[in-house]
């Protein structure tokens, strides 16, 4: 029985060392590709094998076949995936692996990420796969005209008209209204960059330029140049209006300023809180302004101071369904911008851009804080939205005098002929992009009264006021292609007449009691976003 044992036992080892000295020994040398010099540090496995082994500082290795693939795979930071299939009795292997090294024009090693690029509703896009980067275009051209109803008499003389007070608003059968330019970019998981460009003609603006930290799913910092938190319509993208230009209480806002802003929401509201300072200048601004503003007249003088805030509570946020509640409240210094008396300047047009003219204007001096107050309302239901805000601007005076105070309100409505809905963001508090449903497109009615208010007789300010009924069309060819066609009709007061600069036109047979110029406008508007 021991024998038998033994005998059994010996059978194993043989069977065991059979094994052993079987065992494929593969051994060979890594060398980079382009310089031939060794590799050291590539690891090297039978793919399927959680064993490898790694080159030493010569690029040699030697490694035991496991498992049942003939397949090696080697692998390093620096080079591509390399693999080769191994041949039994041809134990020798020598590879070379091409280097995945890249460096920037400064001459550091750079990460790097595949992209793969699509389009997204029309909009060019590169995004990693793990989606921790993405680059994208955000581009728009707005092509205007507008004729203008004015009673000047083409038969007359321009002295004639003027004795009649008779007055020409130039009308255009097509001005770039606008040219925009943004690229935006998430470079990693939590941080945003943006730059933004407009053309107005041959005049090249700075829009937004800044970074963003997303503070998870609820929540962000933005730091540079963008939109201060107030007013609805104001923080909305002029290409997701309803009618051609906004109303004009937009004047009261902060609008574009340099400066520092945290916001958060949920389905339920949205809170946002800026501080800043002066926006970004360009020479336009300076011509706009004070011709002898000079470096002298700025010395002593201290940039502008501000903050500015906005709030909105939803009762509802479904698709086809929201009502929103919402104001807002800011506060700035007149600073350093466009002019070096402490004043303040508001000056609406017409809501129309392709004339420059200007009937409400009102220009205070010596201004110590100006406040700003306002309360939106927004509401939808199905194909149906509406949208209003009211305004309370205070200007007080360095010299202690009574404050100057202006108002304004708007109310809008609109209504998708064919069946769309009025989407919501509820991070920004804003109506968004209509996407047609068919490939006919989408066809929208609009209508808004609007009235601004810059007279304050107690302080002797007459800036003018005005009503403005406009109706609107809208065609959306596509969710990127739009057609807007605009009617609006005007009432000036008497004050209303471009800061004196047309008064020998507007006053002329306008006595004590009567109201001011009047006329109504055309206006289209051929639009594509990409």
């Amino acid at each position: 029985m021991n024998n038998m044992y033994k005998l059994l036992l010996l059978v194993a080892m043989v069977a065991i060392s059979g094994n052993t000295f079987a065992q494929e020994v593969f051994k060979g040398k890594v060398t980079d590709a382009e310089t031939g010099l060794p590799i050291e540090g590539v690891q090297i496995r039978f793919e399927g094998s959680k064993f490898k082994v790694q080159s030493a500082n010569n690029g040699t290795f030697s490694i035991e076949k496991t498992g049942n693939t003939r397949i090696i795979a080697f692998s390093h930071e620096d080079y591509d995936k390399a693999i080769i299939k191994t041949i039994k009795g041809d134990n020798e292997i020598a590879i070379m692996l091409n280097s995945n090294v890249r460096y920037n024009q400064y001459g550091q090693k750079v990460s790097r990420k595949s992209l793969d690029s699509e389009s997204r509703n029309g909009f060019i896009t590169w995004e990693s796969k793990d989606g921790e980067y993405r680059l994208w275009m955000d581009n728009r051209v707005y092509l205007d005209g507008a004729q203008y109803f004015d009673n000047y008499d083409n038969d007359l003389s321009y002295d004639e008209n003027k004795a009649l007070g008779q007055l020409d608003i130039p009308s255009q059968l097509l001005k770039l209204r606008r040219m925009r330019l943004a690229i935006k970019a998430k470079v990693s998981k939590n941080w945003y960059g943006e730059i933004d460009f407009d053309f107005d003609g041959n005049i090249v603006d700075i829009k937004d330029a800044y970074i963003r930290r997303y503070l998870g799913d609820w929540g962000q910092l933005r730091v540079g140049q963008f939109r201060m938190p107030q007013g609805m319509q104001q923080t909305t993208t002029s290409r997701y209006l309803k009618l051609m230009e906004r109303a004009s209480v937009y004047e009261f806002n902060p609008n574009r300023r340099l400066g520092i802003g945290y916001s958060s929401w949920s389905n339920k509201y949205m809170f946002g809180l800026g501080l800043h300072t002066e926006e970004i200048r360009n020479e336009h601004d300076q011509l706009e302004g004070d011709a002898d503003y000079d470096k002298g007249e700025m010395q002593g003088a201290t940039p502008m101071l501000g903050v500015s805030s906005r709030a909105a509570y939803y009762v509802f946020n479904e698709p086809g369904k929201l009502l929103s509640i919402g104001g807002g409240f800011s506060t700035r210094t007149p600073g350093l911008y466009k002019y070096p008396d402490n004043r303040t300047k508001y000056d609406p047009k017409d809501e129309t851009t392709v004339s420059g003219m200007e009937f409400v204007v009102a220009k205070v001096n010596g201004i110590d804080l100006t406040t700003n107050m306002n309360i939106d309302l927004a509401l939808s239901y199905k194909s149906w939205r509406m949208t209003g805000e009211y305004y309370y601007n205070t200007m007080s005076m360095e010299d202690g005098s009574d404050a100057v105070n202006f108002s304004g309100f708007y109310i809008q409505s609109a209504y998708l002929l064919t069946g769309e809905f009025h989407p919501w963001n509820h991070r920004e508090a804003e109506f968004t992009g209509i996407r047609p449903n068919s490939k006919k497109g989408a066809l929208e009615v609009a209508a808004r009264f609007s009235h601004i208010d810059l007279n304050d007789f107690d302080a002797g300010i007459y800036g003018g006021a005005k009503d403005q009924y406009t109706v609107g069309l809208n065609y959306y060819i596509t969710g990127n292609v739009k057609v807007m066609l605009n009617y609006s009709y005007v009432d000036h007061d008497r004050y209303a007449d471009g800061d004196g600069d047309y008064a020998d036109y507007v006053n002329t047979y306008k006595p004590a009691g009567q109201g001011g110029y009047d006329y109504g406008m055309l206006q289209w508007r051929l639009e594509i976003d990409f």
